[in-house]
């Protein structure tokens, strides 16, 4: 049985579902990650389709000269609060792994998916994920990549605020947006980030959906911010959407094709997604949910979250209870 946390009975069930499909063999051998390899495809009833004609593709600049682009889906009619907007990190990947899509259910309203990356051809750009998805150690030191020490990391604190400015500037200047329901979705560094904003600066977004993070990213750092983590936090109030694959952290597996950044999870983690479960439950309760993916490996569980993620947060801004998890 999957574990879970949160009211969703069907979860364990799509999660076999989705681990099957995608070939989660323990066994299976992984060719070497490769940044410009397209992202697996998503699988199962929960995902998402996007039409290429539907997207949108803007430039961004950050206040310190970082260049990104932002490929933006807006589905549906904007409602009259504005659209629920989910931001979605390694966005080229992102985007490609929606848009590969296909005879997928439609979403339960109007939501803008707003994919964020950079301008260059790699659907992982692993400098910059290294140096945006990863905070400082608060230190006033350079700070660098323990698993490339010459990649400079350190920068989520500058990367939140162009996600908060700039980048919000430039949607709300084409769509109305609800700025009660945000979401965020990250996966590994990404995944990292995401719980990061949620434990620093909760009352960013409202709805948090990391996948597979990093926890041993500069360890104990996360687990420090978990345990330090309580109901006086502005996040508190927030849905978070907890997932990793069971296979994650096993040498030698990554699943049939890499992406995002199989690399950047070491075996095994010195703080785990359990821990992090069992730390959180007491807080969130009914508005965490933790699934874990059977026979997934690290790269393999970045397709299998999206649609969830998208169909819950969606779910929920319109209006279902629970966070929109027993929606699934």
């Amino acid at each position: 049985m999957s574990p879970i946390f949160g009211p969703s009975r069907l979860v364990s069930g799509l999660a076999v579902v989705l681990g099957l499909a995608c070939g989660g063999s323990l066994s299976a051998a992984s060719p070497k990650f490769d940044p410009m390899r397209a992202p697996l495809p998503q699988t199962g009833p929960a995902a998402v389709s996007v039409a290429a004609s539907d997207v949108t593709t803007l430039q961004v600049d950050s206040h310190k000269g970082r260049h990104y682009r932002l490929w933006v889906a807006a589905i549906g009619k904007p409602p009259a609060a504005g659209y629920p907007m989910m931001i979605l990190l390694d966005g080229h990947a992102a985007i490609q792994t929606l848009i590969d899509t296909s005879d997928a259910a439609p979403l339960p309203g109007p939501i803008l998916l707003v994919a964020v990356g950079t301008p260059g051809p790699a659907y992982f750009d692993v400098e910059q994920r290294a140096y945006d998805y990863t905070p400082d150690l608060a230190d006033g030191q350079p700070i660098f990549d323990p698993r490339a020490p010459q990649r400079r990391a350190g920068g989520a604190e500058a990367f939140l605020a162009t996600l908060l400015g700039p980048v919000q500037q430039a949607l709300s200047s084409r769509w109305p947006l609800d700025p009660l329901h945000r979401g965020l979705w990250g996966h590994s560094y990404g995944g990292l980030f995401t719980l990061y904003t949620l434990l620093r600066h909760g009352d960013a977004f409202q709805f948090y959906a990391p996948t597979s993070p990093s926890l041993w990213w500069h360890a104990p750092l996360p687990q420090n911010l978990a345990e330090r983590f309580d109901r006086r936090q502005p996040g508190a109030s927030a849905c978070v959407r907890l997932s990793n694959g069971s296979a994650e952290g096993r040498p030698g597996h990554h699943g049939s094709r890499p992406d995002a950044a199989a690399h950047d999870q070491p075996s095994p983690p010195p703080f785990s997604a359990a821990d992090l479960a069992q730390r959180l439950e007491p807080v969130f309760g009914q508005r965490l949910q933790w699934q874990t993916y059977p026979g997934l490996s690290h790269g393999e569980t970045f397709p299998a979250s999206l649609g969830p993620a998208i169909r819950s947060f969606g779910a929920w801004s319109h209006g279902a209870a629970s966070c929109g998890f027993d929606t699934l």
